[in-house]
């Protein structure tokens, strides 16, 4: 009978062993998503929910983690997502199809301009 509880004793602790070490690898393993998860936290806290919004939240998440931070892989990595966010989003609905003159005046292209970015196009 003192075998066996030696026996179950000896199994306890290595369960328990294990189990530490499961949770402790866990943790490790979740330290890489947590970033992304804490991007998009901040991001969601800065945007107001407009597409215009979009990319200037991801410009205001980047400062706060410039400012707060300290020099170090983990900052790099956001960093790094944080410009892929920035590259990803596209710049085209902040264009404006207003020009401005030789003159100076400030004018808005026609529906007879092809060109997409606003700029008058010359017909000879």
């Amino acid at each position: 009978m003192v075998s066996y509880a030696v026996i179950e004793f000896g199994l306890l602790f290595v369960a328990l062993l294990l189990s530490w070490l499961h949770v402790n690898w866990l943790k490790r393993k979740k330290k890489g998503a947590s970033v992304e998860e804490m991007l998009n936290s901040m991001f969601n806290h800065e945007w107001n929910g407009t597409d215009e919004d979009e990319i200037y939240a991801w410009y205001r998440v980047r400062f706060k983690v410039l400012q707060l931070d300290p020099e170090g892989s983990r900052r790099r990595q956001k960093l790094e997502r944080i410009e892929a966010n920035i590259r990803r989003l596209s710049t085209r609905s902040m264009r404006s199809s207003a020009y401005v003159t030789q003159k100076g005046n400030l004018e808005k292209a026609g529906d007879d301009d092809d060109s997409g970015l606003g700029v008058p196009v010359p017909t000879d």
